[in-house]
């Protein structure tokens, strides 16, 4: 293996890494959001002073926010990386 395919497959794990991580942290704000949003949304709309319909509306759109960005920053390039370093190694 030479150092550009060194180079990529370390790329390629940080980006796997980073991946898993943002996903937990999806899955825990999701949750975190359907278990105590009776809870929680009252305290973030007094905070944000905001209402709770509100608030819903701004925890669920930073999920998909975070979702979208977790695809595209960090899932389609570890894909892409690992679809180079195969091509590689096929020739």
């Amino acid at each position: 293996m030479n150092e550009t395919e060194t180079t990529l497959k370390l790329i390629s794990g940080i980006l796997l890494r980073s991946f898993i991580v943002a996903v937990v942290l999806l899955i825990l704000w999701l949750v975190i959001c359907l278990a105590l949003g009776d809870f929680w949304d009252p305290i973030h709309s007094q905070l944000l002073d905001l209402t709770v319909p509100e608030v819903k509306l701004l925890h669920y759109n930073g999920i998909m926010f975070l979702r979208t960005l977790t695809i595209c920053f960090l899932f389609c390039p570890f894909v892409a990386i690992e679809m180079v370093v195969r091509f590689k190694k096929k020739q």
